[in-house]
């Protein structure tokens, strides 16, 4: 696949597909408690690790969104997926937008989770990236990324995870996720799109997720209160309600 192999999690069963994509400092393992919705709800999750996170193998050089969206293009190719819902998370979303954009066919509904269509990155979160990763993790990126009010062992579980994606990949990602511009391109995005966004957030704010819902013809906004960025992760019952009543309104149609 594009010479990289891709690990990749699958849960539930049935006609409507659902991609997964995590975000710069994730893995599959982000989607945890929608795998386990899938499994309720009757419809097939798959969520891939993309290159250099957990069990997949990395690449070469520098990458980009767009890199990235062919990546997942080819991903649904492989496995025989014609047409999927499409969930992205941060960078995630980045690609979302993107695969929408350029492969419209494959992308059946979009859900937009903490991500903007300029994904901005702090200059001291790219310094410290390259400089003192586990510093930048544990004390900017980590901080930044949950709810004051998030549990504890939520928060040390997500650092540990965090620390597993090697430093260069990390570096590559935000470099990636700060070049990134999509605005305007938001009017390529024709498929229903649901945004979801937590009214924590400092890194992708409520007012990058409106701007979004402003620009994206009928989409759907939902502001996940007392969540941070992870807002999949932290508010795992109110997410999912959000999402399976998205997905239930694909149901059938074309």
């Amino acid at each position: 696949m594009q010479g990289v192999k891709l690990s990749y999690r699958v849960a539930g069963q049935g006609s409507m597909k659902v991609l997964f994509i995590h975000g710069a400092l994730g893995s599959s393992m982000a989607w945890v408690f929608q795998l386990r919705m899938a499994e309720e709800e009757g419809f097939e999750a798959l969520a891939p690790d993309l290159p250099g996170h957990g069990g997949s193998s990395d690449l070469q050089g520098e990458v980009d969104i767009a890199y990235l969206a062919g990546l997942m293009k080819s991903f649904l190719e492989v496995l025989g997926v014609e047409e999927a819902v499409v969930v992205g998370h941060s960078m995630g979303g980045a690609i979302a937008m993107t695969l929408a954009a350029e492969a419209p066919r494959r992308v059946k509904g979009l859900a937009l989770a903490n991500t903007g269509a300029k994904l901005g990155v702090l200059p001291e979160i790219l310094e410290g990236l390259s400089r003192d990763y586990r510093r930048t993790v544990e004390e900017v990126i980590a901080p930044m990324s949950f709810a004051y009010t998030v549990d504890k062992a939520l928060l040390e579980a997500s650092i540990a995870e965090m620390m597993k994606v090697p430093p260069h990949v990390a570096y590559r990602n935000f470099k990636a996720c700060n070049a990134f511009d999509f605005r305007d391109r938001l009017s390529e995005v024709k498929v229903p799109t649901l945004i979801l966004v937590g009214s924590e957030d400092k890194l992708t704010p409520v007012k990058w997720a409106e701007y979004l819902h402003k620009h994206i013809a009928g989409s759907r906004l939902v502001v996940v209160e007392g969540a941070g960025h992870a807002s999949m992760l932290e508010k795992p019952k109110e997410f999912n309600e959000a999402l399976r009543s998205f997905l239930r309104s694909l149901e059938g149609s074309k």
